[in-house]
């Protein structure tokens, strides 16, 4: 099972990469 802290922190990080480029 994938960890929920791990999950999370990846999303963030899509999150403010997307951010980024736009």
């Amino acid at each position: 099972m994938v960890h929920y802290e791990e999950f999370i922190s990846r999303v963030e990080v899509t999150v403010h990469t997307i951010g980024f480029l736009e």
